[in-house]
């Protein structure tokens, strides 16, 4: 294995030791979505609660964001730390020991989504939008965001990863293989999932050989030819962060608060942080548009900088909004348009082609200036779903925009060449598609 954990280390990479369940442990209840879904509805984290019912559970482990301006988020940050221990202590959690994890998800959209549990190296990774570090943020980091997180992860032992990094492999060179060998590995766990998130299986890929042609795989995704030919450079950038940005961003920075005050070994466990890599090209993993409400603004001055910001002379299309949804979200193949939905009626926008940068970039860009001059006045909302978009668009006082989704397969060349993306352009999948926690890895 120590040609294999070289190899890996160069592709800021490492094979660390897994900590799962032990035998007899309700597997559904154990599991729990990312601590970052449902922010806005505590009623979900209750409803898990009840489920849960005091029973061995990664709910125990975790501090819902939900939580983070809660009175008593002290008090759970100190009885998630507290339970890490006593897992250890109670014998719930076993180290299992280094290995990768394949991950075989399926969910109530899709048949599979494949993907390959091991840890990056902290140090390879930079979230800074002029960043040419092997792993990037495909998204922008609010720094302001941080601070909590920072404090949850210092006091932890243990952490649980939901963080989803994506790799360009549209010939399924890297995990692909690794499925279609699956049944001749070690079955880890197998379960449905709570809440309509559909089931989930684990197996074991220990072996040496297997781990070297992965890693092989991956250092023929930046050979320089290849980086030119996708991406018009050749820095290497071999991954993008596509969910759970500011959970690494915060472990990134406790890392550096580590280094900067005392002398951590090259291999200590805080220089590392458990992810999920996952295949961009995947057929199991499909990017969602998130679309916008708008209050503390006339529609005709949205509209005007809207039409200002594509750089177009033509008018936009008026027409009935669920018409514009339609043609923002199916019509248009392209994936230029997008529109401002009123009360009554709607404006449909065309990007001028081909075109520079995404609709739904363009958008951001258009309210985050508007931002500047409007200052508080101006509120935006970030919405999934056609339906309810429309529906809030019809309020007084509110006005939608609807974006296409952007094209997954430009999102690479995109952020090796501007740098993340402005906040909120994407998801990746419906919110029961996010990851669930299972496996662990020791930071101290």
């Amino acid at each position: 294995m120590r040609t294999v954990n070289r190899s890996f280390a160069e592709l800021g990479l490492a094979i660390t030791d897994i900590w799962l369940p032990a035998d007899g442990i309700d597997l559904q209840r154990w599991a729990v979505i990312a601590c970052d879904q449902h922010t806005s509805d505590p009623g979900y984290w209750h409803a898990v609660e009840e489920f849960v019912a005091g029973a061995p559970s990664t709910l125990s482990l975790i501090f819902p964001e939900v939580y983070l301006n809660a009175a008593d988020a002290e008090q759970r940050m100190q009885a998630a730390t507290r339970a890490m221990v006593g897992y250890v202590e109670q014998g719930v959690l076993r180290n299992c020991g280094a290995m990768a994890v394949l991950v075989d998800r399926r969910t109530p959209q899709v048949a599979h989504r494949t993907g390959l549990v091991v840890a990056i190296d902290l140090e390879r990774y930079d979230y800074r939008p002029d960043s040419t570090s092997l792993i990037r943020a495909s998204e922008e980091t609010i720094l302001e965001r941080l601070p909590p997180r920072v404090e949850i992860r210092r006091q932890a032992t243990f952490e649980l990863p939901h963080v989803l990094v994506l790799i360009d492999d549209p010939e399924g060179t890297v995990i692909e293989p690794l499925r279609r060998q699956r049944r001749s590995f070690e079955l880890l766990y197998d379960t449905e999932l709570m809440f309509g998130g559909g089931s989930v299986r684990g197996y074991a890929v220990r072996d040496g050989a297997r781990l070297q042609r992965v890693a092989d795989a991956l250092r023929t995704l930046i050979e320089p030819a290849r980086l030119r030919e996708r991406y018009g450079r050749d820095d290497a950038m071999l991954f993008a962060v596509g969910d759970g940005n500011h959970s690494l961003a915060t472990a990134r920075k406790v890392w550096e608060d580590k280094k900067a005050n005392t002398n951590p070994t090259a291999d200590d466990p805080a220089r590392y942080a458990l992810v999920e890599i996952v295949n961009m090209h995947d057929p199991g993993l499909h990017v969602e548009p998130i679309h916008r409400v708008v209050e503390g603004i006339r529609a005709d001055v949205l509209a005007n900088a809207l039409r200002s910001a594509v750089a177009s002379s033509a008018n936009p299309h008026r027409m009935q909004p669920e018409a514009a949804v339609a043609r923002v979200l199916h019509a248009d193949a392209a994936g230029r348009s997008f529109a401002l939905l009123a009360a009554d009626y709607a404006l449909c926008f065309t990007c001028p082609e081909p075109a520079g940068v995404a609709p739904a970039v363009v958008v951001q860009q258009t309210l985050e200036s508007l931002e500047q001059t409007h200052g508080d006045a101006l509120q935006i909302d970030y919405i999934h779903g056609t339906d309810t978009i429309v529906e809030l668009s019809r309020r007084e006082g509110s006005l939608g925009i609807v974006v296409p989704p952007i094209d997954a397969a430009s999102l690479f060349h995109y952020v090796a060449n501007n740098g993340p993306l402005p906040r909120k352009i994407f998801s990746l999948g419906e919110a029961e598609e996010k990851r669930y926690y299972f496996e662990s890895r020791r930071i101290v």
